[in-house]
């Protein structure tokens, strides 16, 4: 539904486990979502499945990081939180890429999440999800978004209505 979206209201995109695009999908994010000052948050691999198998080259375009497999890795740390899967997933990469702003990395020390300054808009790739409100917080921040609440709490805004569901005790 991308191609369906006023993309003028948005400064950030987060594309979740986005391993199979079409090739309309990918023409779209390359020529319309990476512009205007719009941040790209991918996470996992994007565009890593094709109809012929598996491309870490495709993946690497996307993302404008050099990727390379990891394995076994499944916390990542960063702004001081950590997140990830209790389980590692079959298919992790790791960003080797010294044109990227480092933001957190694995347990080992690897280069898990970043940040690459491309032009008028800047890409992120997070190798695993679940990622932390406070990582993802930060990066909406870096990205310009409007921040309705600070703590946890779940929000929800459309044009009549602001919702906000606060989880903490405090």
């Amino acid at each position: 539904d991308i191609d369906r979206v006023d993309l003028s209201q948005y400064k950030l995109l987060v594309f979740s486990d986005a391993f199979m695009l079409t090739d309309a999908q990918r023409e779209y994010i390359e020529k319309k979502v990476k512009a205007a000052g719009r941040s790209l948050l991918f996470v996992g691999p994007a565009d890593y499945v094709n109809d012929s198998g598996f491309s870490t080259e495709r993946m690497c375009n996307m993302v404008e990081m050099n990727l390379t497999p990891e394995e076994g890795e499944r916390t990542i740390c960063a702004y001081g939180e950590e997140y990830g899967h209790a389980v590692a997933p079959d298919t992790l990469f790791k960003i080797e890429d010294d044109s990227c702003e480092v933001i957190g990395t694995f347990t080992n020390g690897n280069v898990a999440l970043a940040r690459k300054q491309k032009g008028d808009y800047t890409v992120y790739f997070s190798a695993l999800g679940n990622i932390a409100t406070k990582v993802l917080r930060e990066i909406a921040r870096e990205a310009g978004v409007h921040l309705y609440n600070e703590n946890d709490g779940a929000v929800f805004v459309n044009k009549s209505f602001i919702g906000v569901y606060n989880a903490c005790a405090d």
